[in-house]
């Protein structure tokens, strides 16, 4: 009885922090908005099963707006432990989301909107995959490993960017997954679009300094 009314309060809230975005503003708007996070925050903590049940669908529900990125990246950091059984939608939506502000903010005479949600939803990304603890860490590469195969370039060369956020700011054992996440990458190096090159070869760098280089090369026996 409690959760429902203190989600649509959130909403609303969420509503005055976006018109602050739009204005570029620090005042009440944000304040607002870290006070419904902090809610949120707190929520899930108690009930998490029914707050993710109720917010996720508001919140990957395109164009996912700078305030619904914050709020993503607060659910995240609170769900650790279950955060992976979301990874398959979760992935796919922000990549997708990427790419449209990324080509947005990048037009002729530039949507400084679109360059500020693209910070946002970098942000987000970064944190969900930074935040699956240990249990969930296959689960979540099989998903960044069906980015890396996707037949769209833009897609592939964000899929590389999580796997090097992933292998520079987890706190969990990647030795495991070395094997799955060097078969998917290293193809990545002869990639037909070059802009997949660069992030590639970062994605590998970063992996290789995580694992070290003998830990790497016992796992390249495929």
């Amino acid at each position: 009885k409690v959760v429902p009314p203190m989600l649509v309060r959130l909403d609303e809230e969420q509503k005055l922090a976006a018109a602050s975005e739009e204005e570029e503003e620090e005042g009440e708007g944000t304040q607002t908005q870290g006070r419904a996070l902090l809610g949120v925050r707190e929520l899930l903590r108690a009930r998490p099963r029914e707050v993710l049940g109720y917010l996720l669908p508001k919140l990957t529900k395109p164009p996912v707006s700078i305030s619904h990125a914050r709020t993503l990246e607060a659910v995240a950091e609170v769900t650790g432990t279950t955060l992976h059984f979301h990874a398959s939608i979760l992935l796919p939506l922000l990549v997708g989301q990427m790419v449209i502000a990324e080509e947005e903010a990048g037009k002729e005479g530039g949507d400084e909107g679109e360059a500020r949600r693209l910070v946002a939803l970098q942000s987000c990304t970064r944190t969900i995959v930074t935040s699956v603890e240990s249990n969930g860490l296959q689960h979540l590469v099989v998903d960044l490993t069906k980015l890396l195969e996707a037949s769209d370039a833009a897609t592939r060369r964000w899929g590389t960017w999580a796997v090097a956020a992933l292998a520079k700011g987890t706190s969990a054992d990647l030795r495991p997954q070395a094997p799955i996440l060097l078969k998917f990458l290293l193809p990545l190096m002869n990639d037909p679009q070059e802009a997949v090159w660069v992030p590639a070869v970062q994605a590998l760098r970063t992996l290789l300094e995580r694992l070290g280089v003998d830990e790497a090369l016992s796992h390249l026996d495929f």
